[in-house]
Formats: C-alpha cells, sequence, structure tokens
C-alpha cells in the first residue's frame, strides 16, 4: 500500500517510496589484482627451482613435502574466492534481473563483469597450474594421479575447516549468552576479592627477603667473588 502525507492545505497526496532495497544496492566486489595465493606460489616455484638443480638445503624427501604443503596452501588461500566468484555471479544476474522491471534497481556495468570475468581467469588459471603441478609432483614422488586428487582433497579439508570454526563459533555465542542470561538472572559467580596466587606471592616474597637477608650477611671478600662469578 502506498502511503499517503498531508499537504499544507489539508488534504493529502500519494508518497511514493523510492527507497531501494539491501539486494539492489549491494555494491559491486572489487576484486583484487593478484591472487591471494601469489606469495605462496612464487615461493612453491623457487623451491621446485632448488630441487631440480638440486640445491635443495634440506633432503630430498623433506623438499617434496614442502613442496605438497605448498601445493595445498595454493588451494586454501584459493577456495574461498572460488565460491565467491560463483556467489558474485548469482548476484549480478539476479541484479540485472531486478533492472529489467525495477526503476530502482541498478543494473551491474561492464566493468563490474569485465573485473570479474579477469580474476575468474587468473583463477582458472591458477586452478590448472596448480593441478599440472600436483601431477608432476605425484610422478616425481611415486604417486601418479595426484592432480586429479588434489582439488577434491582441498575443497574436503576446506569444508572440514569451515564446519570446526562454525562449531566453534556457535560455543563462543553460547557462552557468551549465557553469561548475559547470569547477569541479568544475578546468578553469576561474583568475582575474587584477591587474584589467585596470593599465598604463592607471599611465599615468594618471604623466600626472596631471606636471600637478599643472608646475602647481605656474607663476608664482602666472599659478596665480591659472587658477584663476578655471576658476571
Amino acid at each position: 500500500m502506498i502511503p499517503k502525507a498531508k499537504k499544507k492545505d489539508g488534504t493529502t497526496r500519494t508518497q511514493k517510496n523510492n527507497s531501494v532495497s539491501p539486494l539492489e544496492s549491494k555494491a559491486a566486489t572489487k576484486w583484487p589484482e593478484d591472487l591471494p595465493s601469489a606469495a605462496a606460489v612464487k615461493c612453491y616455484e623457487l623451491l621446485k627451482a632448488s630441487l631440480i638443480s638440486k640445491r635443495c638445503t634440506a633432503t630430498e624427501q623433506d623438499c617434496k613435502k614442502q613442496l605438497r604443503d605448498l601445493l595445498m596452501e595454493r588451494c586454501r588461500q584459493q577456495i574461498p574466492w572460488m565460491q565467491h566468484i560463483q556467489q558474485e555471479r548469482q548476484h549480478l544476474r539476479a541484479a540485472a534481473e531486478r533492472a529489467k522491471w525495477s526503476s530502482c534497481a541498478t543494473p551491474p556495468t561492464a566493468d563490474d563483469v569485465g573485473q570479474l570475468d579477469d580474476f575468474e581467469e587468473k583463477c582458472i588459471a591458477e586452478s590448472l597450474n596448480v593441478k599440472e603441478e600436483a601431477e608432476w609432483l605425484g610422478c616425481v614422488d611415486g604417486a601418479p594421479g595426484l592432480g586429479a586428487r588434489i582439488w577434491p582433497i582441498a575443497f574436503e579439508l576446506h569444508a572440514k575447516a569451515t564446519k570446526l570454526n562454525s562449531e566453534r563459533e556457535q560455543l563462543v555465542r553460547n557462552h557468551h549468552e549465557k553469561t548475559l542470561k547470569a547477569y541479568a538472572e544475578r546468578t553469576a559467580k561474583s568475582w575474587p576479592s584477591e587474584l589467585p596466587g596470593i599465598a604463592q606471592r607471599v611465599s615468594y616474597e618471604q623466600l626472596k627477603a631471606s636471600t637478599l637477608r643472608d646475602y647481605h650477611h656474607l663476608p664482602r671478600r666472599l659478596c665480591s667473588r659472587v658477584g663476578q662469578h655471576h658476571t
């Protein structure tokens, strides 16, 4: 129902609602110029070159393990962006469809689509590079077929990590809500008037005072020897 507002003469006039929904006003994602895994790619290339040229300071097996870890790190850093690309594609399609039917909606610009296409091409190239490097490393390490397995393994590990983080966040929220409820009901445990460990601190101070007192009663010659020994 379109609301009506009163004019100065007492009559009413129709008042249009020109507000834009959050979905319609969502700003396009600013994609990074370089891949998030650029540092891991550089480390991988340097380590691979040292392995091929026999200049790796670690053992060959350790070097191969580091290469596998770096490949998995490249996957780990890229997976969230791959998922974000899919979400952004859906958003752009939805925004373009809304713009056909609503004058308040802003359609995606050619620059928005172009930036998404450019970044997606970089991610696709990196995905193929990781697959190719994994296949090479698997053959070198006596485990062919790693190229076809690395991305499914990476997505499985990412899903497990995401689930674990969600469970941890839920535990934190539950604890926070439980604490707030306890304070609201005045059932929260009161804070101690003294810091824990007061008995240990008293014992420490007494032992320290006794040690200093005994030290001051030592002969000067012996004190100088003790001081020279500690220096």
